[in-house]
């Protein structure tokens, strides 16, 4: 089975603490990979999508979710769906929008 890869992006009005993320599939396993853009620095798509995409990886090659990477935040945790535990998640609860992404691959 081929490892198939989910990129979108998590946006507020302001242009500030963008949101990365990439769900991974293989087979019945999924991993979910988050990255949080500072509200210091200026959004970088490409970056972004490079370190959730690490984040995700790294969860389904542990088979684990990584307790370490809570995403604490307080101006990014109201921006975040509740089903977000972590920056790096195996089999994660998916949102209504991750599942309807997630029925298109093919």
């Amino acid at each position: 089975m081929s490892l198939k890869k989910i990129y979108y992006y998590i946006h507020d009005n302001s242009g500030l603490n963008n949101i990365a993320v990439v769900l991974m599939q293989n087979g019945v396993n999924k991993g979910r990979g988050v990255a949080i853009t500072n509200s210091k620095d200026q959004f970088d798509k490409k970056f972004g999508r490079t370190i959730a995409e690490g984040r995700a990886l790294k969860a389904m090659v542990k088979r684990k979710t990584c307790n370490n990477n809570a995403i604490l935040r307080e101006e990014v945790i109201t921006k975040v769906p509740a089903e977000f535990i972590s920056k790096c998640e195996f089999m994660p609860t998916l949102t209504k929008h991750e599942t309807e992404l997630i029925s298109k691959i093919k």
